[in-house]
């Protein structure tokens, strides 16, 4: 092309930018950029992928899954103590946050008190003290006011599913213990086998609600429904089928045999001569009477 034309070019451009103002500079300046860069970011592979997201990886497909905490929380989450100076007179922790839903906050909940249950069991058979400041280190300073609910949890959790009461060594001590809720001998001996007989307040429960001679699925249905199956082993009592049907039978707790006259064979659970003579039989009760909603509705399903 001839230079004069070549000029007009350029003085007509320049007259154009005067009147968009600086805005369109940026604009013009922004696709010259985007067009200089964009045969480096792409690839023969991504066609016409965005180049910011080649840039990361692969494209993907649909909209990004978002987080169950919101974002301002999860940030926080991942890197406490920067950048959560108040501005204000008052802070409100994410608990608090009127975009912290509801779903959110529950399952936060349940998260913690499985984390504050693992820790109390792991400390058990080191046969270490358990403390309050552990488990407060565990929720973490944002979520210090969820330390009641998911300690109360936690507790009702080792209650019904491992027969084991959290007590303070010494009111307002720092330090607790874990005791058996039915009096079991040695129970505050980690070595002894004790949390594996803490499955025994749910199975003598059911069984002395079905007249002491309870049929073997009613107690797979009650085992299932607080998370503990024949195919899945346990970390705390390993496999369930061989503990409820061969460890608790020699140790003569509970009794396992065929229901007499039964074709094809049925099986049923009794109590052994142990549970008789070592069991607390007012705290089993109130053990029953405690997880009652629980241990019945397994106990008159499909009777």
């Amino acid at each position: 092309m001839p230079r004069g034309q070549k000029s007009k070019q350029r003085a007509r451009g320049r007259r154009r930018q005067a009147q968009h103002g600086s805005q369109s500079l940026q604009d013009v300046r922004a696709t010259e950029i985007q067009e200089e860069e964009s045969p480096s970011c792409s690839s023969p592979a991504s066609g016409n992928a965005d180049p910011s997201s080649s840039a990361a990886g692969p494209p993907q497909k649909g909209p990004r899954p978002k987080s169950t905490l919101p974002v301002d929380v999860a940030a926080s989450a991942r890197a406490p103590g920067k950048g959560t100076k108040s501005r204000g007179k008052s802070k409100v922790t994410p608990v608090q946050d009127p975009i912290f839903s509801n779903f959110a906050r529950e399952e936060l909940v349940m998260k913690k008190t499985g984390e504050v249950l693992r820790y109390i069991l792991h400390r058990y058979k080191l046969n270490k003290p358990i403390r309050k400041r552990d488990m407060l280190k565990i929720v973490r300073r944002m979520f210090q006011e969820l330390f009641p609910e998911v300690f109360h949890l936690a507790c009702e959790h080792l209650h019904l599913l491992y027969g084991l009461e959290l007590k303070e060594d010494n009111p307002g001590s720092d330090h607790y213990g874990l005791v058996s809720v039915i009096d079991l001998p040695n129970s505050e001996n980690p070595g002894s086998g004790f949390p594996k007989n803490g499955i025994l307040p749910c199975i003598l429960g059911i069984v002395s609600l079905n007249k002491y001679s309870c049929p073997e699925e009613k107690i797979w249905r009650l085992l299932n429904s607080i998370g503990f199956f024949e195919e899945v082993e346990h970390f705390i009592f390993g496999d369930v089928r061989k503990l409820i049907t061969q460890d608790l039978v020699q140790e003569k707790y509970v009794e396992y045999r065929q229901v007499p006259g039964s074709d094809p064979p049925r099986y049923e659970f009794l109590w052994g001569p142990r549970a008789y003579s070592e069991i607390n039989l007012v705290k089993l009760q109130q053990f029953v009477t405690k997880h009652l909603s629980i241990l019945k509705s397994d106990s008159e399903s499909q009777s």
